[in-house]
């Protein structure tokens, strides 16, 4: 066996050469082909940089400030307009950019230093996604301009789109828009709500239905210009998270339009309704194309402010000493930040993903647009959470920025699509199914067995461990009342209490768990509300889950 073994690693060493030299790398151990690389280009490197040192010198100093205030941070716009930050020609530049990457590289950096601001700096770029997204070029040219204005005369644009009653279902928009022959202009009427600089902004750009009877695919974008009579604010939010940024209610009372204030031509969208009237395909809806041009850029935002909350609780690990260690020693610690360093990291791929995908013209086969949002929203709630625990009561206080990074969190697992929108969008791409959110009529068939209410038929009883019972005749009903089933657990509680206070070798973890399932049991049992008729044998929380009756 001796003399074979120089040739087995002679054999050996070949082979490796051979599939080195196919992977294309080179003897001086650089990768020859160079197709695929995750490091930005210099120019990407600089841009982030440069963005980078105005996010930490202005944009964090005044985060708190301005979150307290809840106010548009008109100076901070200001000093950004003055360095080209806030203006057309930047965002056209990274929109341009030919790795699809510097929108979501410059968003991270500017939400790094404060989500409030970051919103306030970026929310007209949604306004002119929609209007360069679908409209003609003489509109891109005319009106993304009025967007942003110029140092010394800073301006806002605004998309509206949601509702009162048309959040998630953007099919149930109610503004709708006339064509008035006679006088050859559009008149709006409606509620927009949720919209970002709604009502201050110079130009606003509104989703109106022109055919109820088409839902989402019988709407259009309309461009309201600045001075519109009609078009005024409604009720200004106060809000959890991100109070630099202001969102508001627009209301549109005979709002009239040019012709030309269509997006993308009035001619275009006779044509598009045209089709969709006589059963073809109208294309892609214009609000559902601006949010999913814009998810990796949403994406890039929650990732600036995970990555904020975990370099802020990775150095006050290091610094805070508690048993005379840093508390980044302890393992429950280093675990969390590894966790969370890694979901940070996981959530700025997919996002570059989705950027690219987009930039190259690459279609999002399995959701990757929704992919990134949905990733990169949980994992800021996630994170900005896990940074509050590692700090403790510190964390719990306005003296430290992590109470407000959660706060401003949430919003990302909300706007631009909500996670379960999200969820939905990914499972119909990845199945080829038509994946539905449930809705009532769905979740009595389920919790009825499918025997609809009202028939006469008897209809089987709850299980799931839920304590219900049946009257022969009658209407399913909790046998126990909820101020019973408190009292029971109340008197349980105290049972147990006592055995352990008497030293009995029931062991405490044996105990809680008794407990615990003792009190889910009656809390489950006290949440059943049973009533009668035609139209009610819902279980319903809010509006379709629990609900204490």
């Amino acid at each position: 066996m001796a003399p074979c073994a120089p040739f087995g690693v002679a054999r050996q060493m070949l082979l490796l050469s051979n599939l080195w030299t196919l992977a294309g790398w080179t003897d001086a151990g650089r990768y020859r082909m160079g197709e695929f690389s995750l490091e930005l280009g210099e120019d990407l490197v600089q841009m982030r940089d440069w963005v980078h040192e105005f996010a930490e010198s202005v944009v964090r100093p005044a985060g708190a400030e301005w979150d307290e205030r809840e106010e548009t941070p008109w100076p901070v716009l200001e000093e950004a307009a003055k360095i080209g930050l806030y203006s057309l020609d930047f965002y056209a530049q990274q929109y341009l950019e030919g790795s699809g990457l510097g929108i979501p590289v410059a968003f991270e950096e500017l939400f790094w230093g404060d989500a409030g601001i970051g919103l306030a700096l970026v929310g007209s770029s949604l306004a002119a996604v929609s209007v360069v997204a679908n409209g003609t070029p003489e509109q891109v040219g005319e009106w993304c301009p009025q967007m942003f204005g110029e140092p010394g005369d800073v301006k806002l644009g605004a998309f509206c789109s949601s509702e009162p009653d048309a959040g998630s279902d953007v099919g149930a928009i109610r503004t709708r828009a006339v064509w008035d022959e006679a006088s050859r202009e559009w008149v709006l009427n409606g509620v927009k709500t949720w919209a970002t600089n709604g009502g201050i902004a110079n130009v606003h750009v509104v989703v109106a239905s022109v055919d109820p009877a088409l839902g989402s695919r019988g709407q259009a974008s309309f461009i309201v210009p600045p001075g519109t009579p009609g078009l005024a604010m409604g009720q200004k939010f106060r809000k959890h998270g991100i109070r630099a940024s202001h969102t508001a209610e627009v209301v549109l009372s005979d709002v009239r339009l040019p012709e030309s204030c269509v997006v993308g031509g009035r001619e275009k969208l006779e044509e598009r309704l045209a089709r969709v009237r006589e059963g073809g395909r109208g294309g892609e809806q214009a609000a559902m194309k601006t949010f999913e041009a814009s998810r990796p850029g949403v994406a890039a935002m929650a990732v600036g402010v995970a990555r904020a909350a975990c370099e802020y609780a990775t150095s006050y690990a290091r610094d805070r000493v508690q048993f005379g260690r840093p508390i980044g020693q302890n393992q429950a610690v280093g675990f969390m930040l590894a966790d969370m360093h890694a979901a940070v990291d996981a959530a700025r791929l997919l996002t570059w993903r989705a950027a690219w995908m987009a930039r190259q013209g690459k279609a999002f086969a399995h959701a990757e647009g929704s992919m990134s949002k949905l990733v990169a929203g949980e994992t800021a709630v996630r994170v900005t959470e896990q940074a509050i625990q590692i700090l403790g009561g510190n964390g719990y206080t306005r003296d430290y920025p992590v109470e407000r990074w959660h706060r401003d969190a949430k919003i990302f697992t909300i706007f631009e699509g909500t996670s379960e929108i999200q969820r939905m969008i990914i499972g119909r791409a990845v199945t080829g199914l038509d994946v539905r959110l449930a809705c009532p009529a769905a979740l009595r068939a389920r919790w009825t067995g499918g025997v609809p209410p009202g028939s006469g038929a008897r209809q089987p009883v709850l299980t799931s461990g839920i304590r219900s019972a049946r009257r022969r005749d009658g209407p399913r009903v909790n046998p126990v009342s909820p101020s019973v089933s408190a009292a029971s657990a109340l008197v349980f509680g105290l049972r147990i209490w006592g055995v352990l206070r008497r030293g009995c070798p029931l062991a405490s973890a044996s105990a809680s768990m008794l407990m615990r399932g003792f009190l889910y049991e009656n809390i489950c049992s006290m949440g059943v509300r049973c009533r009668s008729g035609a139209e009610d044998h819902d279980l319903v929380r809010g509006r379709y889950g629990w609900q204490r009756g």
